[in-house]
């Protein structure tokens, strides 16, 4: 059951005692149908809708404490968690300060790469094209096409960055490289 205050337990309460569903009183007070059960199931077991004391560690950060935490990773998405909560001082552990920026609605995703082009690249790409389009299917036909393999000349250095769903090709979400380091060998 997530953490719901002593006020919105005895709101919930006081709305089922007049009759209204779980249902209505999860859309009215904005939290989930199982909460609401929770909660009027633990006021018949222990008539109490107080918490047992030892059950549970409170937030350590409130709103304002980690809004700058979010702030700090939406501004350099290529950060990690702990170096975020450390520059802001966020006053709970890595893991608290990485579930704050998860409820943000902020994932931490594998970055994709772009090679960066420079226009002379891009240039030499169109020539290239331009010279092979004016040859026929006869041309084509003759051409043999064999395997290669693909070699890369440094580490797999995975990048991670933190960023929203289905923003992966955003310009401040990819990781930009010069080169590929990659060669291909013929076998």
């Amino acid at each position: 059951m997530p953490a719901v205050s002593l006020i919105y337990k005895a709101r919930v309460i006081a709305l089922v005692e007049s009759g209204m569903s779980y249902g209505q009183v999860a859309v009215a007070m904005g939290i989930p149908k199982s909460t609401i059960y929770s909660i009027v199931q633990k006021r018949r077991r222990e008539q109490t809708i107080v918490r047992r004391p030892g059950s549970g560690e409170r937030q350590i950060s409130s709103l304002a404490q980690y809004e700058p935490l979010v702030s700090e990773i939406k501004r350099s998405p290529f950060a990690i968690a702990a170096s975020a909560a450390a520059t802001t001082r966020f006053p709970g552990s890595t893991k608290t300060a990485r579930r704050r920026i998860r409820t943000a609605g902020i994932r931490n995703y594998v970055a994709a790469r772009k090679v960066g082009l420079t226009p002379r690249h891009k240039e030499l790409r169109l020539g290239f094209a331009l010279e092979q389009f004016v040859h026929d299917n006869d041309f084509w036909n003759r051409i043999v096409f064999s395997d290669e393999k693909t070699f890369q000349s440094s580490p797999n250095c995975r990048l991670r960055v933190y960023r929203p769903r289905n923003t992966r090709y955003e310009p401040q979400y990819v990781q930009e490289e010069d080169r590929s380091r990659r060669f291909s060998v013929n076998m």
